[in-house]
């Protein structure tokens, strides 16, 4: 878990430098410098964090149950629905963006991606592993075929 101060800001400290942060990063002149600036800002841990809450929000935009989402990124169902409650509650342009980004990215085959990663994890214990092998050579067979299809 991250680290949080006990010595808690003032509320309109907090806004400002956070106004300040955000006017910082929109500042960025591309995707590379924004990246770079995350990547020596955030520390491993907030890395997966933030990571792990934004596909959270593309799964249940994709309609993907909690289950498979705690399954699949080894979250909690607490996390689940803190995001989908907060997507319920975004603001419109926050909506509007999301959407936006939902029809702009090619999910496919960045779903494809993710499921070769982790068809290259063991499966955890207490699973059957006869029927999870059965499932991980239907998922290469689709994702072949696939790729022949493009």
């Amino acid at each position: 878990m991250t680290q949080v101060s006990k010595h808690q800001l003032q509320p309109e400290m907090g806004d400002l430098i956070y106004t300040e942060f955000s006017s910082f990063v929109a500042k960025m002149q591309s995707s590379d410098a924004i990246d770079h600036f995350f990547n020596d800002f955030l520390t491993p841990t907030e890395k997966i964090m933030f990571s792990k809450r934004f596909m959270i929000m593309v799964l249940l935009m994709r309609g993907h149950s909690a289950l498979h989402i705690k399954n699949t990124l080894f979250v909690s169902n607490s996390a689940v629905m803190s995001v989908n409650s907060w997507l319920k509650n975004a603001s419109e342009s926050t909506k509007l963006g999301l959407e936006k980004l939902n029809k702009e990215k090619n999910w496919e085959t960045f779903f494809d991606n993710i499921d070769v990663i982790l068809d290259k994890l063991p499966p955890g214990k207490y699973h059957d592993w006869h029927h999870l092998a059965k499932e991980k050579a239907l998922r290469n067979k689709t994702r072949i075929i696939k790729s022949k299809l493009k």
